[in-house]
């Protein structure tokens, strides 16, 4: 069977042009995209190279710090001593009467807390109840977040205490009922 010259010419142009789109989706396309994905890959670890160098080179400076603040560590204050949780708890219990007492407030009561764990410290905290006027607990509050020793108060509840309905002004007009928690941290061995 022979073909017409046109007709031949144009199955040759045909499979010409399927042998280019083949070479192109089989050899070509992948490479572009190879290349493609490299050049972005490149873009991404030169990005990584410059974020790198930036945090190498703080890091004379930081460690410079770190032991200055090592250094100075030891001789600052902020830290309930004790030799053991129990002893910092007692502590700090017999601190915060000492205040309330100076202050001119009543403990009705405290209770030491179950210590809990804070990274490198510990936390100690007790309960306290007290009553107290309006200037006292002021007093109170700035004492004890005042001072050398870091205390935290939290959970704090004021209530104003209810007046018994006598003819008499009970001795108890203008006094407040106070609840709140105060913690201090104690250093753990080795921090």
């Amino acid at each position: 069977m022979t073909l017409s010259p046109f007709l031949g010419r144009t199955l040759a142009v045909v499979l010409l042009l399927a042998a280019i789109g083949g070479t192109w989706s089989l050899i070509v396309e992948p490479v572009m995209t190879k290349y493609r994905l490299s050049a972005e890959s490149i873009v991404q670890s030169e990005a990584l190279i410059e974020r790198y160098s930036r945090i190498a080179r703080m890091r004379e400076p930081r460690e410079k710090q770190l032991a200055t603040l090592k250094r100075l560590a030891p001789s600052t204050g902020g830290y309930l001593e004790g030799a053991s949780d129990t002893l910092a708890a007692a502590k700090l219990q017999n601190r915060v009467k000492g205040v309330v007492a100076t202050s001119g407030g009543q403990i009705k009561s405290s209770q030491i807390l179950p210590p809990r764990d804070d990274g490198n410290h510990r936390a100690i905290k007790i309960r306290v109840q007290l009553s107290a006027d309006i200037a006292s607990l002021q007093a109170i509050f700035y004492l004890l977040e005042s001072e050398n020793t870091f205390l935290f108060l939290d959970n704090v509840d004021v209530r104003r205490k209810r007046a018994r309905r006598r003819r008499n002004k009970s001795a108890d007009d203008g006094r407040l009922t106070v609840r709140f928690d105060v913690s201090g941290y104690v250093r753990r061995e080795g921090s």
